[in-house]
């Protein structure tokens, strides 16, 4: 895209909806995050919970989804941002073993105070019951307007759908990138569109950070 294309497109507004354990909304994240610094790109980050959607009750998992959405409530959404962020990087570059006792309450502790956020807010997320109640309200809303069942997931210029990826093996480079988010952003505002799949090449499902991915499928 032109320079002069750049400044006659009018800007768009993306909601991304996440889950911060899966690893595919992290890499398609961490592509979104580029692009918005090149296109003209708001971008609204929403939760979105697996373990809600697919009722599966995991405690541990709903850790920092129910962190993120009282710092939504205290912080807004800049601070929601900020902090899926500083949890992907902990959590997804940084090598957390989930499943260890004590492990992901320690990263989520350290993302807060990455994120520039007071780190008690763990406990206090996981004293309040309504935090649990606003995350699954988060999914189910989600459920109800875009028929949303994972993540990534994708609504652009609140059209009253959404998509479901890019599933993504590898974050793309720069160049990459720009010109994957100048093809999807179209397909993202075709009401009679609905999926494109293959099948998935073995590297993009195997687990890399102990068993993250089995975990959030």
């Amino acid at each position: 895209m032109t320079e002069l294309m750049r400044e006659t497109v009018r800007r768009q507004r993306l909601a991304f909806y996440f889950d911060p354990i899966c690893p595919f909304a992290w890499r398609a994240a961490e592509w979104v995050r580029e692009v918005s610094r090149s296109r003209p790109l708001d971008v609204e980050w929403r939760l979105f919970s697996l373990g809600v959607h697919n009722d599966r009750k995991n405690a541990t998992l709903m850790m920092p989804m129910r962190v993120l959405a009282l710092v939504e409530r205290r912080g807004g959404a800049n601070a929601v941002a900020r902090l899926y962020q500083t949890l992907g990087r902990r959590i997804h570059e940084g090598g957390v073993n989930v499943r260890a006792p004590g492990a992901l309450e320690h990263a989520i502790e350290e993302a807060l105070r990455d994120a520039g956020l007071e780190p008690e807010l763990l406990n206090e997320a996981l004293a309040a019951d309504e935090t649990a109640e606003w995350v699954r309200e988060a999914t189910r809303q989600a459920e109800r307007e875009y028929g949303a069942y994972g993540v990534p997931w994708l609504v652009l210029d609140d059209c009253g759908f959404g998509f479901n990826g890019p599933v993504l093996g590898d974050v793309p480079g720069v160049e990459t990138g720009r010109e994957l988010w100048d093809h999807i952003s179209w397909l993202l505002a075709q009401s009679d569109f609905y999926e494109i799949k293959r099948e998935r090449h073995p590297a993009a499902s195997r687990p890399r950070r102990h068993d993250v991915e089995q975990i959030a499928r």
